[in-house]
C-alpha cells in the first residue's frame, strides 16, 4: 500500500504541487493523477460558498458515469452525490482531507472532514476504480455508518429553511457521519 498525505490539504486548485508517493512502486501513473485530482477536489472546499460549475470538470474527472455510493446498503448514484456535494459547496463548507491512500491499483481510501456553520461530517470510505475514475464507494467503518443517519435528520431540518438540501429525500440523507453544530 502506499501513503498519500498532502502536505496542505486546503491546496489552492487544481494542479497544485502535491507530494509524490512514499514508497518504491508507486501505483500507476493514472491512478496517482485521479489521487491527485481527488485532492485538489476535497481542497475546493474551502469555506468559499461557490457554485458547483466552478468545480464540475474535477467532480467529472474523477467519477465515473455508473458511480454508485453504498453506506448501509443502500445505493447513491452519481447525480445525488453531485447534488449532495453541490449543496455543501454552496454553503460554504470546509473539507480537511485526512488521508488518501492507493490499495493496489485499483481500490482508493480516503478519509476527509468536511464542516460548514451547521454541520460536521467524517466522510471514511473505500473507492474502486475503472476507467481511472471511482465507479463504487462504501462507507468502511462504522463511526461513518452511524453518521448516514445524522445526516438524514440535518437534512430534514434543511427543507423547511431558506437552504435547503435536496438530497434530503434521497437514500443517501438516510445514512451519513453528520453532527449538528449549535445554531
Amino acid at each position: 500500500m502506499t501513503e498519500f498525505a498532502p502536505k496542505n490539504p486546503a491546496a489552492e486548485c487544481y494542479g497544485a504541487k502535491v507530494p509524490e508517493f512514499s514508497t518504491a512502486e508507486p501505483p500507476k501513473e493514472e491512478l496517482q493523477s485521479l489521487l491527485k485530482t481527488f485532492a485538489a477536489y476535497v481542497a475546493k472546499f474551502d469555506g468559499t460558498p461557490r457554485d458547483f460549475v466552478t468545480v464540475s470538470y474535477l467532480f467529472e474527472k474523477i467519477y465515473h458515469d455508473d458511480f454508485t455510493y453504498k453506506a448501509d446498503g443502500t445505493p447513491v448514484d452519481k447525480a445525488q452525490i453531485k447534488q449532495f456535494q453541490s449543496d455543501f459547496l454552496r454553503l460554504g463548507s470546509r473539507a480537511t482531507l485526512l488521508h488518501l491512500q492507493a490499495i493496489g491499483s485499483d481500490r482508493v481510501e480516503f478519509k476527509y472532514r468536511m464542516t460548514n456553520e451547521r454541520i460536521d461530517v467524517l466522510i471514511h470510505n473505500i473507492a474502486y476504480v475503472r476507467d481511472n475514475k471511482f465507479v463504487l464507494s462504501e462507507t468502511i467503518d462504522q463511526a461513518s455508518m452511524n453518521s448516514v443517519t445524522k445526516l438524514r435528520e440535518v437534512c430534514q431540518t434543511y427543507e423547511s429553511e431558506d437552504v435547503s438540501l435536496k438530497v434530503a429525500n434521497t437514500p443517501f440523507a438516510q445514512n451519513s457521519d453528520i453532527s449538528i453544530a449549535p445554531q
